[in-house]
């Protein structure tokens, strides 16, 4: 649509689709995303994922959310978009629809850019795989490749290639324009968010869009700052992130239905925090909400391991109320049995009996 749905149109979108629920999806032998889209090992890699997606489907899953690499694009376009294809063909395969986020603002450029490198990918055994003393020392000078002059069209044309070609496709569910805008640019996501959007409507997709509310809101339903505000006034639908414990998870989801559209949890799950499957399943299937845990297969991004900043809250309080004998996200072990059967046999339940 070339235009924003108003809420009898969303939710009559929302109401011809069966409960959605899955996962943030990388097959378990890739380290980041461009491993994922690269040529390199990519025969490997669509073998592993061809196998984790029949699990996911196995399971009762029915939906994934597939994040986009500009890099990969910038380096081997065509390449990179027949591997993508590749991907969503097997979604299909196993009856999975797809969620495609177009951007977002993690592993952004610094002052200059410069393409990373494709080949061998770097391990370093925590959470995705991040460098992050210099992370996070450097995030004030992150800048989004639409910042630079020399990435700014190419990062258009990307854009404008994917949703055009899939703008009708019925294997995607929808356009996730920003995952989790201002996460480190702050305010200047505000005008990426509009020209996205923007640009996006104007190819009149079929699908509809969304970017992501990831902190907290008000008791409306508002989120206080002001680019998950603009994000929440573009979107179709509400998209959100919590990792939070039960009470403040279902606070937000209250809060939130204040605007009368469809809601779409795009990120949760996190044991370390008790956001637990016992505890958030069963709520999300009972109320209707679209469900995207993080993570599947444990494998070689590590997002089995907590965020760094959460060893130094806990060396700064060790009182801190965390639980570090968990994993932090993933469901399944890499020999593809149950992390914690009891959540995969809750999840298979609840999966039989909601459409």
């Amino acid at each position: 649509m070339n235009r924003r749905y108003n809420v009898e149109e969303i939710n009559k979108w929302y109401s011809d689709l069966p409960w959605l629920r899955g996962s943030n999806f990388l097959p378990s032998n890739v380290v980041n995303r461009l491993d994922m889209y690269q040529t390199y090992k990519s025969d490997e890699h669509l073998k592993t994922s061809d196998i984790e997606l029949a699990l996911h489907e196995e399971i009762g899953f029915n939906t994934v959310r597939l994040w986009l690499d500009f890099d990969c694009y910038y380096l081997e376009k065509d390449k990179y978009l027949k591997i993508l294809d590749e991907y969503i063909s097997l979604c299909a395969k196993h009856n999975q629809l797809v969620m495609i986020v177009l951007t977002h603002e993690e592993d952004l450029p610094y002052d200059t850019f410069k393409a990373k490198e494709l080949g061998e990918q770097k391990k370093y055994y925590n959470h995705f795989n991040r460098d992050y003393p210099l992370y996070y020392m450097m995030v004030p000078r992150k800048k989004h490749y639409l910042e630079f002059e020399e990435t700014r069209d190419i990062f258009l044309e990307m854009i404008d290639v994917v949703v055009n070609k899939y703008k009708n496709d019925k294997r995607i569910i929808a356009w996730n324009i920003y995952n989790e805008p201002g996460i480190t640019l702050k305010e200047k996501a505000i005008p990426l968010l509009e020209l996205l959007f923007d640009k996006v409507r104007k190819i009149n997709p079929i699908q509809p869009l969304s970017a992501d509310i990831w902190r907290d809101v008000d008791e409306k339903g508002i989120p206080y700052c002001l680019e998950e505000r603009k994000a929440l006034e573009l979107s179709d639908f509400i998209s959100f992130h919590s990792y939070n414990k039960y009470p403040a998870f279902v606070r937000k989801i209250e809060a939130l239905e204040k605007h009368n559209r469809p809601i779409i949890v795009t990120e949760w799950l996190q044991r370390i925090n008790h956001n637990n499957v016992e505890d958030i399943y069963p709520y999300l299937a009972k109320k209707r909400i679209g469900s995207y845990c993080w993570g599947f297969v444990d494998g070689d991004t590590f997002t089995n391991e907590p965020w760094e900043n959460l060893w130094k809250e806990i060396e700064d309080n060790p009182n801190y109320d965390y639980d570090f004998s968990k994993w932090q996200h993933n469901l399944f072990r890499r020999n593809l049995h149950p992390y914690i059967p009891k959540e995969i046999d809750l999840i298979k339940k609840i999966n039989k009996k909601v459409t």
